[in-house]
């Protein structure tokens, strides 16, 4: 069985150095997941998810959900892709 970490991106958690620092200690304590919030109020989802990849190594993470009607699906590619990349492959893609 996997546990994965849901974090909101607002409040006491609307702070990139926050997220990361959650994340590295939740890898490290041996959750296998972190995904966090897209909403219009809180830091920007891809800011913050890259900040978690480059704190993080083994652990998958991505957005909890993700309104595509606010994005451009190209984008949305392109940073999901870039995400991939920057974590040499480990899943970086919204839950299921």
């Amino acid at each position: 069985m996997q546990f994965g970490l849901d974090v909101p991106t607002t409040g006491d958690y609307a702070s990139l150095r926050v997220l990361a620092q959650l994340a590295a200690t939740a890898e490290a304590v041996g959750w296998d997941g972190f995904f966090i919030w897209d909403v219009l109020d809180g830091v920007d989802p891809w800011i913050a998810l890259t900040a978690i990849a480059l704190h993080t190594q083994r652990m998958r993470i991505g957005l909890m959900v993700l309104p595509l009607a606010r994005h451009q699906p190209w984008l949305i590619a392109k940073r999901l892709a870039d995400l991939d990349h920057l974590r040499a492959g480990v899943s970086c893609v919204p839950s299921a």
